[in-house]
C-alpha cells in the first residue's frame, strides 16, 4: 500500500515564530487603534521573542495570538503551560478573538506589501521537507491541510521552486478542524483512510484524526512543547524528528 501524505505546513514545512510574531503584533496594534507598526524581528526585544516562542506551538489559528498576548500579558509562569489549558483559556476570550482574527490576516498581507523578501526571511524552511513533498507530488500523492491562508502557502512553495495546483491546498477558510481536513480528502482523492500518514506539530490537531482511525505523526523538528511530546506518546502518537521512515517508498 502507498502512502497519501497529507501535511501541515507552519511548524512542519517551516518554521514561522518569526512571521507570527511580527504580524500578530501589528494585527493587536491595528485591534487598538495604534498606528506603531513592526516589520523586522530585530524590532522586537528578546525577552518577548522567548516568551512567544514558549506560547506559539499552543497557537492552532490566527485567531488565537489574541489569546497569547492576553496569556503574556497577565504575567503567568510560561512552563506551566500545556494544550489543553491553553484551549481552556482561549474560550475565555473567543469573542475579542474572533473580532481580532481578520486584524491578523491583514497584518500579513500589509507584512508582505511592505517588504516581500523580509516577509519569506520571516519563515525558517526545512529544505530536507521541501525535498520530500516534490517527489510526492510527482507521485500524486500529496495534500496540504493548514490554517494559514492558501496565498501565504503558495507564495512560499514557489520561492522554493514547489509548484503545486491550488486545489492540491486545504487552508483555515476551507476547515475549523484537521480531521475535518482529512475527511474532505477522503472525498476528493481516490484514497483510503488506511492510505493516509497525517502528518502535523500541534498535539490539538493530531488526536481528533488518531481517535478516528488516520495514520497521525507528531512532526518534532520544530518548536514543539515537551508537555504535547509527552500527550502524543500517552496516546500512540509517533513522534517524528525527521522523515526517514518513509524514505524507502
Amino acid at each position: 500500500m502507498t502512502n497519501f501524505y497529507v501535511f501541515d505546513f507552519d511548524g512542519v514545512v517551516c518554521d514561522s515564530t518569526n512571521e507570527c510574531l511580527v504580524c500578530s503584533s501589528n494585527a493587536m496594534k491595528k485591534l487598538t487603534g495604534s498606528l506603531d507598526y513592526n516589520y523586522r524581528i530585530s524590532e522586537f526585544d528578546e525577552d518577548l521573542q522567548e516568551r512567544f516562542t514558549v506560547l506559539r506551538p499552543f497557537v492552532k489559528g490566527g485567531s488565537q495570538y489574541y489569546t497569547l498576548y492576553q496569556i503574556l500579558n497577565s504575567g503567568m509562569n510560561l512552563k506551566s503551560m500545556t494544550q489543553s489549558l491553553f484551549d481552556d483559556m482561549h474560550k475565555t476570550f473567543f469573542t475579542e478573538s474572533e473580532e481580532y482574527k481578520p486584524y491578523f490576516y491583514q497584518a500579513r498581507k500589509e507584512l508582505q506589501e511592505y517588504n516581500f523578501l523580509n516577509w519569506l526571511e520571516l519563515h525558517t524552511i526545512y529544505e530536507w521537507v521541501i525535498d520530500f513533498l516534490k517527489i510526492q507530488l510527482t507521485s500524486n500523492r500529496l495534500m496540504i491541510a493548514t490554517l494559514k491562508d492558501k496565498d501565504s502557502v503558495l507564495k512560499i512553495l514557489e520561492h522554493y521552486n514547489l509548484l503545486i495546483d491550488p486545489s492540491l491546498i486545504i487552508d483555515q477558510f476551507e476547515i475549523k478542524t484537521k480531521l475535518e481536513a482529512l475527511n474532505k480528502i477522503l472525498d476528493l482523492k481516490d484514497v483510503t483512510k488506511e492510505e493516509i500518514v497525517f502528518i502535523d506539530d500541534n498535539i490539538a490537531h493530531l488526536m481528533e484524526p488518531k481517535r478516528d482511525g488516520f495514520k497521525s505523526f507528531m512532526a518534532a523538528w520544530s518548536n514543539v512543547s515537551e508537555s504535547s511530546k509527552a500527550l502524543a506518546k500517552e496516546n500512540n502518537i509517533d513522534i517524528l524528528n525527521d522523515l526517514k521512515i518513509f524514505s524507502g517508498e
